[in-house]
């Protein structure tokens, strides 16, 4: 009988198995569960083999077995289906083995964390031939992650103002070599671009212009980081140290060299500074004392275009200096090292042959290109301007009109008071236009025009981050934008004409001392999107716009009423927007602010060009309140106001991937009565 009860818990401990994926923690799996031996006794054979050995990628494991077998006789361990690499040692009875990286996972399939190899266990006595003891057990080795890496040249990069950077760098996964991987970039210079070459293989390109660094300043560092997600979710980050180094420029003028006038002189010359920190200041010196007869000199400096214009009027010259050339020494100064330095100069010569013929010079009219004016013109964009040059002495007379340079010619043309412009390569362009009259008296007058690059994008996006949740919805919504951080950079004319569309983010509305440099751009734009928060810290000029102009009420913030909890929301439209196949609700995590979204008023729709067009409610609809609306600006355009970023949408993303850009694109179209 106990025999008979040995028998029976023996088959019970047998019949024990332990749980299939268990954490290596010595001789206990996760669950606590002591492993499980073998002990059959057939004629005194005996082993203890457990279930399951738990091991780890790339660490060593040894297990030794324990068995014994009658005297005089010597146990003799056979192991069947060992993996490629496990090593028993026979002598020792003990299993040995280092899984590689690929033992515990398949790269082809991440979600797979562990693997388990089935092994086949004899044991036999040297002279028992006949007695043997059989069982299987599973090595069950777990994955460990190895995080990808990020390998380059260097991981730091200069480039000089008006340069081209190409900064390459490879993606090394020992687990996933070909991915597929999730990559972006941040806190790297505004407008850096990311381009995919192969599946592990990247590009950042960056073109920072001569305006991107200013005096004091001899460069700006930025400490980029690129982002690295593998297919089994595990991150890697790694930081590159780019440089902006700053090249200073010459100031641009253009004069024309040679002029033939009578005893009353007039020439103008303009500058402009390429680096876009002052007017340039211009001295004009010349071979005849101006204390003879009546000299004036007339400066006009536009801040906005960075350029300076001087007009010089000397009349009443005695006829005794008829036949004679003065000279005029011209010298344009801009700033070399600090901002007290304005050392980095030009210099250029005009010489005026006077000739008396008591006539008057050609009289430019230059109503649609003001002295000084910069004229800025998109990728393949041409122009023309009215231009009436005429000649002072009779109407009747043509003035001969030239252009110079000469090698301007093929893109700049004068025609019926006209000027067309036709550039065709990008860049500044500095032409004059000289009229003789008919008794060849001649005077000449400047202009300036820049023709931008196919890159540049008609929206620009102010925000202080390229690739944070905010930013990276634009990004991916539009196929060309243009990042600017009113933080760091001055926003100038240059850099928001001929945009059309201008976004604001909550990034740059916390920071007030962003406000006064965004305010020319949000004056410019014909259209606007705010999707933020922070309604009230706009500028007032826009806040005005919005309350009185489009009679828009910014009740408050979300928390600052009683309502359900925010995590509970649920976003409604209206019926002009794609319906979603399951609610839309805000994740709050796209700023610190977006926990707390803005209030507008309900019923705007009444209001003459706007409309409501969200809601936020709850899954029971015990409230309703608005958080977008969208307008028809008084003076053409529109403005699309949002409580919260577009980017904190929360979406079903397998049904409504791409809901979100869809109500985007809804808001800023749509037709408004």
């Amino acid at each position: 009988m106990k025999n008979l009860l040995m028998l029976l818990l023996l088959v019970f401990v047998i019949a024990c198995k332990e749980n299939p994926y268990p954490v290596d923690t010595g001789s206990k799996n996760v669950y606590g569960a002591e492993e499980t031996p073998e002990s059959p006794r057939r004629s005194g054979l005996a082993a203890v083999v457990p279930d399951f050995i738990h091991l780890k990628e790339g660490k060593e494991r040894t297990h030794a077995f324990q068995v014994s077998v009658p005297e005089p006789g010597k146990p003799i361990i056979t192991l069947k289906d060992l993996p490629p690499g496990a090593q028993f040692d026979a002598q020792t009875q003990t299993l040995s083995w280092t899984p590689g990286f690929f033992d515990g996972n398949n790269p082809e399939d991440p979600t797979i964390k562990s693997k388990s190899y089935k092994v086949g266990f004899e044991l036999r006595s040297s002279v028992l031939a006949k007695e043997a003891i059989t069982k299987e057990f599973h090595l069950v080795v777990e994955d460990v992650p190895r995080p990808a890496n990020v390998e380059s040249l260097s991981f730091t990069a200069d480039v000089v103002e008006g340069q081209d950077l190409a900064y390459e760098f490879d993606i090394v996964d020992l687990d996933y070599p070909l991915g597929p991987f999730s990559v972006s970039i941040s806190d790297f210079p505004p407008n850096s671009i990311l381009e995919k070459v192969t599946d592990v293989h990247y590009i950042i390109k960056f073109h920072p212009d001569h305006q991107f660094v200013k005096i004091p300043n001899k460069f700006l560092e930025f400490a980029g980081e690129i982002f690295i997600t593998n297919p089994a979710g595990h991150q890697t980050k790694k930081q590159v140290d780019f440089k902006v180094i700053d090249e200073r420029l010459e100031p641009l003028m253009e004069v024309t060299e040679n002029l033939i006038q009578g005893l009353d002189v007039s020439f103008q010359v303009m500058a402009h500074d390429p680096n876009d920190e002052m007017e340039p200041q211009i001295n004009i010196t010349s071979s005849l004392d101006t204390q003879i007869g009546n000299y004036s000199k007339q400066i006009i400096n536009d801040e906005k275009s960075r350029t300076s214009v001087v007009k010089i009027n000397w009349t009443e010259i005695p006829p005794s200096h008829n036949g004679e050339t003065i000279e005029f020494d011209v010298k344009s100064c801009v700033k070399k090292e600090t901002k007290y330095d304005n050392s980095l100069c030009v210099t250029k010569k005009v010489k005026v042959r006077l000739d008396i013929k008591e006539k008057r010079p050609p009289i430019f009219a230059r109503g649609q290109w003001k002295m000084g004016e910069v004229k800025y013109l998109n990728f393949s964009e041409y122009n023309n301007y009215y231009l009436s040059i005429k000649d002072a002495d009779g109407y009747q007379y043509e003035p001969k009109i030239e252009i110079f340079p000469e090698e301007i010619r093929e893109i700049v043309r004068w025609e019926n008071n006209r000027i067309y412009i036709e550039p065709k390569v990008p860049g500044l362009y500095f032409f004059n236009i000289v009229a003789t009259s008919e008794y060849n008296i001649q005077t000449s007058e400047s202009f300036i025009f820049e023709l931008f690059p196919q890159e540049r994008s008609e929206t620009l996006i102010f925000s202080d981050s390229t690739q944070d949740k905010e930013t990276s919805f634009y990004k991916n919504t539009y196929a060309k934008i243009n990042i600017m951080n009113p933080l760091i950079q001055n926003i100038n004319e240059r850099d928001y004409t001929k945009r059309e569309t201008l976004i604001l983010t909550t990034s740059v509305l916390k920071d007030e001392a962003s406000l006064d440099r965004m305010l020319g751009a949000i004056n410019y734009a014909s259209n606007l999107i705010i999707a933020t928060p922070l309604m009230n810290k706009l500028p007032d000029v826009l806040l005005k716009e919005i309350k009185e102009v489009l009679g828009i009420t910014i009740k408050g913030r979300y928390n600052d009423f009683n309502l359900p909890a925010i995590k509970d929301s649920v976003i409604v439209t209206s019926q002009d927007f794609a319906k979603a196949q399951y609610d839309v609700g805000l994740s709050s995590d796209t700023s610190s602010e977006s926990i707390n979204p803005a209030l507008f008023s309900v019923g705007v729709e009444t209001y003459e060009g706007c409309k409501a067009i969200m809601e936020i409610t709850n899954a029971l609809r015990t409230f309703r309140e608005g958080i977008g609306i969208s307008c028809n600006r008084k003076g053409g355009g529109r403005i699309v106001l949002l409580g919260v970023e577009w980017a904190d949408f929360k979406i079903h993303q397998d049904e409504d991937a791409d809901l979100i850009k869809k109500w985007f694109n809804t808001a800023f179209r749509m037709m408004i009565p």
